[in-house]
């Protein structure tokens, strides 16, 4: 009887140490300082500044001033289109949906959007005009490899023909 009693105490000792030690582990994803590091790297990848070396004093004092200005009107759209957010959540949670509400808010939505989309074009448009045509070039590569290496980072979890992701999109012919 003292055997199976110290056994089960000895189990229980042995199976908490292992649970406590699993808390310990780092976890996958950004935990564990994870997320740290990503904003350290996004903060020092910086602006245009780092991308192209050969900018001008003007052309810098121009770009910063550009900058400033569109961050203002984007955080704008941002803090509006997060009141729409909330008065959306809190309309659809009622039990009886406001459909009128609703749709207004849709439609609310959909503009602000689309005032968004026209303001970061004319940034870039003007944030172009600035540049020489070399410095746009090299800016234009830059944007489109860190679009790829987010599509890498990011997976491919919508499917396709060649990644199939998580069973969605079509399978490859392979063949028999």
């Amino acid at each position: 009887m003292k055997s199976i009693t110290k056994t089960g105490i000895l189990a229980l000792f042995i199976s908490s140490v292992m649970l406590v030690s699993s808390f310990a582990q780092p976890r996958s994803g950004r935990g564990a300082g994870q997320g740290q590091q990503w904003n350290q790297d996004r903060q020092a990848r910086g602006g245009i500044e780092n991308v192209l070396t050969d900018l001008t004093d003007d052309q810098k004092s121009a770009l910063e001033e550009l900058r400033t200005k569109h961050y203002k009107q984007m955080k704008e759209f941002r803090n509006k289109m997060g009141e729409i957010n909330a008065k959306q959540r809190t309309i659809m949670s009622a039990y009886e949906i406001d459909e009128k509400a609703a749709a207004k808010l849709v439609d609310e939505k959909s503009a602000l959007m689309n005032q968004q989309m026209k303001a970061r074009t004319a940034h870039k448009a003007a944030v172009n005009k600035i540049l020489t045509e070399e410095q746009v070039l090299q800016l234009e590569q830059h944007r489109n490899h860190r679009q790829m290496a987010g599509r890498k980072m990011r997976g491919h979890r919508g499917g396709g023909q060649f990644y199939p992701g998580c069973g969605h999109g079509a399978r490859p012919y392979r063949g028999k």
